[in-house]
């Protein structure tokens, strides 16, 4: 198990997901479920990572998965921005830089 900040030997960062999104599997239930978890990442003043996959996102297998999972995902950024206006959207290196700086 890592924590949110932790370096391996290499300096390497561990940026620990909190948040599943994956609506090829749960459609509606995974953006509830996804907004459960990130209100609790938040909650505990963490930021709120969130994995996904992108079977969601491309149609390589299914054109259907593709529209389902941006649909959903569509309708995960609007009610996150909804919930918490001031929300701030990062890359994996951005927030990686944050946390080094403000640690």
């Amino acid at each position: 198990m890592h924590y949110l900040g932790e370096t391996n030997n290499l300096g390497q960062m561990y940026l620990v997901r909190n948040a599943h999104f994956e609506p090829v599997y749960g459609g509606n239930r995974a953006v509830e479920t996804c907004l459960k978890q990130l209100n609790r990442a938040f909650w505990l003043g963490l930021p709120g990572i969130i994995s996904t996959h992108r079977i969601n996102y491309v149609s390589g297998i299914s054109a259907k998965n593709r529209e389902n999972g941006l649909k959903h995902l569509n309708i995960l950024i609007k009610q996150i921005l909804t919930k918490w206006p001031d929300v701030q959207f990062m890359t994996s290196i951005e927030l990686g830089k944050y946390l080094k700086n403000n640690q």
